[in-house]
């Protein structure tokens, strides 16, 4: 571990304290720390993802830390749930590693959230997976050629997805829904994946608290019946995406 230099700055653009807005945590005191950098390019229709700044379009600009804050944040805080976040984390395996085990020395529950795109053997307290839909598929113009590309290339690894999962202690499998299509869709990825219905979390699409509203009126009862958790988004719904510190 000691290979790493402290002082210079890694691919890590966030770090703060905040409430897990989404899954099975959600409303837990928690560390957010954010690595830059993402696989995919999710366009949820007219909206892009709720961190385009960390995948889409990285400002060159935005503050990076060095482990060196990271570990005296970690020794600060009194929160005991860190979550390693992006972006893709797993586009880092051997950085992820140290800031798994530097969670670990300050005796926090460490949750990874990745879109399961790439396969990182390390161990956490608990894995977020997010598979994603045809509902963030970049569409077929001009525009967006390469995004659409590079998603296209990297989205639907599901091999990938059941290694991670089977490595993992614990885990949930969370998907973003726009339409009734989406859950049938997302069913059949259950059946891919081998995953228990307790496992499973689905949560509305959207970036404005009334597109997330409209959406749960409906996707509710289709959790109810299928026996699916449903995930909020307080991060969005009630603070406008705005970090609540």
């Amino acid at each position: 571990m000691s290979t790493f230099n402290y002082i210079t700055p890694q691919p890590i653009i966030e770090l703060y304290e905040c409430i897990q807005g989404e899954g099975k945590y959600v409303g837990t005191p928690s560390i957010l720390l954010r690595m830059v950098g993402c696989t995919l390019r999710c366009f949820f229709g007219g909206d892009f993802c709720d961190t385009f700044y960390a995948s889409w379009k990285i400002e060159k600009d935005k503050k990076r830390y060095t482990l060196e804050e990271v570990r005296d944040f970690l020794i600060k805080s009194k929160l005991k749930h860190l979550i390693i976040s992006g972006g893709s984390p797993t586009l880092y395996p051997d950085l992820l590693k140290h800031l798994v085990w530097m969670g670990e020395s300050n005796s926090k529950f460490i949750t990874i959230e990745s879109e399961g795109s790439k396969f990182v053997d390390v161990n956490c307290d608990f894995l977020s997976l997010s598979p994603k839909l045809s509902n963030s598929i970049p569409p077929a113009t001009p525009a967006f050629g390469d995004a659409r590309k590079i998603h296209l290339a990297n989205y639907a690894n599901y091999e990938i997805m059941k290694k991670q999962i089977n490595y993992a202690n614990d885990y949930q499998i969370k998907f973003v829904i726009s339409s009734k299509e989406d859950v049938e869709e997302a069913k059949k990825i259950i059946k891919k994946l081998n995953v228990p219905d307790n496992k499973i979390y689905l949560m509305p699409e959207g970036v404005y608290d009334e597109k997330i509203k409209q959406t749960a009126t409906w996707l509710i009862p289709i959790c109810i019946e299928n026996n699916f958790n449903f995930s909020d988004r307080l991060h969005i719904r009630i603070f406008g995406n705005i970090r609540f510190v």
